[in-house]
């Protein structure tokens, strides 16, 4: 995926899942994994990335969640969780805001950001 959290010059959110997210469980039985060791590494790579670059903002949420939308101020990128398969394994559309798919998915993206404003 050519999203780099390195990029400084785009703004860029992302909502990662809770610890405390209660589908964690079916997934990692889905994938064979504990999920929480994924999400504690996600999570420490953001934290990282944040260190170098200002403009990411992450917001855990406790969704099920079937899909990944990384939200850029340009395009957002949309990628589909199948069961049996990591998302870091799924294939990935970038959609450009332009389109009506941009639209539909960012209003999601953005009511879940508001949602999980105070979590």
């Amino acid at each position: 995926m050519s999203v780099s959290l390195h990029n400084t010059e785009k703004e860029q959110k992302y909502l990662i899942s809770s610890l405390q997210n209660p589908y964690l469980d079916k997934r990692g039985s889905e994938l064979k994994i504990d999920m929480s060791d994924s999400l504690r590494q996600s999570m420490k790579n953001f934290q990282n990335a944040q260190i170098k670059n200002k403009n990411i903002e992450i917001k855990m949420h406790k969704e099920i969640v079937r899909f990944r939308i990384i939200l850029l101020s340009h395009c957002l990128y949309l990628s589909f969780q199948e069961v049996n398969i990591p998302g870091r394994e799924s294939p990935i559309l970038k959609i450009d805001m332009n389109s009506s798919i941009y639209k539909c998915f960012k209003s999601l993206f953005n009511d879940l950001w508001v949602k999980y404003e105070y979590e």
